[in-house]
């Protein structure tokens, strides 16, 4: 097993989703909330280095675990 203490990860799913299509699926109209998207940006977070250090994800498509 690797040393990973002191080392960073981004803990994202594989499914690369903007910010309002997560909060539209995990925030469903039902609730009242919509995704404001004030001050949002477009940047893209990948998981290869967590993937590669042998990190496992639950839900590889975290939209979908919504459902």
């Amino acid at each position: 097993s690797k040393n990973l203490y002191g080392e960073h990860f981004n803990l994202v799913s594989d499914t690369q989703a903007s910010k309002k299509e997560f909060y539209n699926s995990a925030l469903p109209d039902k609730h009242g909330i919509k995704f404001n998207p004030i001050n949002s940006t477009n940047k893209t977070v990948e998981n290869n280095k967590s993937k590669k250090s042998g990190f496992k994800y639950i839900f590889p498509d975290l939209c979908k675990s919504f459902e």
